[in-house]
């Protein structure tokens, strides 16, 4: 018996105590415990899954679940035995507030006297889940994608597919080709590679979509292709042709800050023509074309503050400056270095001149000699690099040069030769026996098309170029082409498509986009030349020079050719003349001179003028005397 009647109290909190300890130990195991997934976990549509770790004494059928206030407690099953609830849980994109409860019962008696003790409770537990759509990605190659090339891209899908996943692909228009699908295999988690053909500048978007996957979207951009300058250097009031493709309508030319707006391209969108203003600044410029929005790669432009040209003679190559002055009288001329030939050259018209970038190539009656340009745009020097042999191919009337892709090109009065560019001596790698010609030839090349074209006497010849060591003649036009009983001249209006010939009484403009070349347009009104003729084409305009003088041409509408004006108050050249066209500058070589002339009034009367062309600067001190014809080029 207590002896106190405290001890009875004490009694009963002590056996309480040991109670609630017991009791606490049995709940334990009545919380209710959100495996899998774990809060912040990201899952995709249209199922995520859980799973859920029910109370130890857990009272069956209490299991709840929510997302949000939807109850979705029959997207799971419960196993009472091994105390677990899983489920595909039905989610929609977006954050996800999952809430599950569940309740659990403890049967327990409590100490006398008896104080009130829970034996029962439904706890919570709750997780958020960042739900995503299952998606599509797209892998772009960096942008813009030149006209005509073509551009690795890739699909990928997240999170891979467990089965193999059919991709369409759309939305680029006219701008780019792409494969109508794409198959991304099972399980693959690297991008699926397909190719982006670009077809037109511009800019669009291209789409890929499959059923239960989100679209994916990425930005295309094509830009037009810039692929040469014709030519690469000038004066200002240089006419300038680009060279590439995908040019658009409205296009818009940029030579350093000068822009040039609303250009129509010509030749399918290949070749787009600006003219330098006379004010443009003297040194480097970055020429672009923008169609569509869209801008091509950068293209060197070197605006010159003089003209340098060479001057081929029967044995020797002279370099020229010449520096525009106000007035026009006050120009100089300059002999800026001559160097000797290997050879001299007998027969008739007998010199030719062709150059690129780093290289200078002469032909003679009887060689090809091949020299390095050195030096700077303003002083450049001339080193030999080889000859061919002497005595072969012997040319009596006539010989030229062209620098062709694969070979050195000399054209002869009776053929085609094709020389290697290394070697002592140049090696003859192959040669075509084509028409005779009586009076001088002229060689044009296009390295693009690796065709060149020999004109003669009586016609126009076209060689194929695939194989330098064979020159096949492929065509041999006489009919519908202008006799010329003096020379002729070739010239590049439109290079690669449009191309101009001289001959003693006037010009053929000639359409080479066909095997056979046609005539679109002819002139027999041009002054007579007695011996020779050379042309240079600028912009809309054409250069002619005789053996008596200069005439400038309007050839704006091919179909048409017109004399504008001209100017005989120049040398008399007996062995043949040259010309070249530098902005404003048409300068021409006589047999023992070289002259300026002011070509810069682009007015065309109905008649010739004799005035729009003021007298020529004229340079012969110091300059060789050729008997067998004369070359100039720039």
């Amino acid at each position: 018996m207590p002896n106190h009647p405290h001890d009875t109290d004490s009694f009963a909190h002590a056996r309480l105590r040991a109670a609630a300890v017991a009791l606490a130990a049995a709940l334990a195991g009545c919380a209710v415990v959100i495996t899998a997934p774990p809060t912040g976990s990201t899952g995709y549509t249209p199922t995520v899954p859980v799973e859920v770790m029910l109370p130890l004494p857990y009272v069956t059928g209490s299991f709840r679940a929510w997302v949000g206030e939807r109850d979705v407690t029959p997207s799971f099953s419960v196993d009472a035995a091994t105390r677990r609830a899983s489920g595909a849980l039905p989610v929609t994109p977006g954050a996800v507030h999952l809430t599950v409860l569940a309740c659990w019962w403890i049967p327990y008696n409590g100490p006398a006297p008896t104080i009130p003790i829970a034996t029962s409770g439904c706890p919570t537990a709750a997780v958020d889940i960042a739900v995503q759509q299952a998606a599509l990605q797209l892998t772009a190659a960096a942008m813009p994608v030149a006209h005509g090339a073509s551009a690795a891209m890739g699909v990928s899908a997240v999170p891979p597919p467990m089965s193999a996943l059919t991709v369409q692909l759309s939305g680029t228009g006219t701008t780019a080709s792409v494969p109508a699908t794409v198959t991304i295999p099972a399980a693959a988690s690297a991008p699926t590679r397909f190719d982006l053909q670009a077809t037109a500048a511009g800019n669009a978007t291209l789409r890929a979509q499959a059923t239960g996957w989100a679209d994916a979207t990425v930005p295309i951009s094509v830009a037009p292709r810039l692929t040469r300058l014709v030519p690469a250097d000038g004066l200002p009031g240089t006419s300038i042709t680009l060279v590439g493709t995908g040019f658009a309508s409205n296009s818009q030319v940029k030579v350093g800050t000068t822009t040039f707006s609303n250009l129509t391209p010509s030749a399918g969108g290949t070749r787009l023509a600006v003219t330098l203003p006379a004010t443009m600044p003297v040194g480097a410029a970055n020429v672009t074309v923008q169609s569509a929005s869209v801008t091509s790669m950068a293209l060197p432009f070197q605006v010159l503050g003089n003209a340098v040209v060479f001057r081929g003679t029967n044995d020797r190559i002279e370099t020229i400056g010449f520096t525009p002055g106000t007035p026009f009288s006050s120009s100089t001329l300059a002999l800026l270095g001559s160097q000797t030939t290997t050879s001299v050259s007998p027969g008739i018209l007998n010199v030719g001149l062709a150059r690129d970038a780093t290289r200078l190539a002469r032909t003679g009656a009887n060689d090809l000699q091949l020299f390095a340009i050195g030096g700077t745009p303003a002083a450049p020097t001339l080193t030999l690099l080889g000859a061919t042999g002497l005595g072969g191919g012997l040319s009596g009337t006539g010989s030229a040069a062209a620098i062709g892709a694969g070979a050195l090109l000399r054209a002869t009065n009776t053929g085609l030769e094709t020389i290697g560019g290394t070697g002592s001596p140049l090696p003859k790698l192959g040669s075509f026996n084509g028409a005779a010609s009586t009076f001088g030839t002229a060689l044009a090349v296009d390295n693009v098309a690796r065709r060149a074209w020999r004109s003669v006497d009586l016609g126009l010849e076209t060689y194929d170029l695939a194989d330098p060591a064979a020159p096949a003649r492929i065509d041999n036009k006489i009919v519908g082409i202008s006799t010329s009983t003096t020379g002729t001249a070739l010239d590049w209006l439109d290079p690669g498509r449009i191309l101009v010939r001289g001959t003693n009484v006037g010009l053929d403009l000639l359409d080479t986009t066909t095997t056979s070349p046609t005539r679109p347009g002819f002139s027999i009104t041009g002054g007579a030349s007695s011996l020779g003729v050379a042309v240079a084409a600028t912009g809309t305009r054409v250069v002619r020079a005789t053996s008596m003088g200069l005439e400038v041409w309007d050839v704006s509408t091919p179909a048409a050719p017109r004399q504008c004006s001209r100017n005989n108050q120049g040398d008399a050249s007996a062995t043949g003349v040259g010309v070249v066209v530098s902005g404003t500058v048409a300068l021409r070589a006589t047999n023992g001179s070289i002259e300026a002339y002011d070509i810069s009034d682009t007015s065309c009367p109905a008649a010739p003028s004799n005035t729009l062309i003021p007298p020529p600067v004229i340079l012969r001190t110091g300059l060789g005397l050729s008997a067998t014809g004369v070359a100039l080029i720039r």
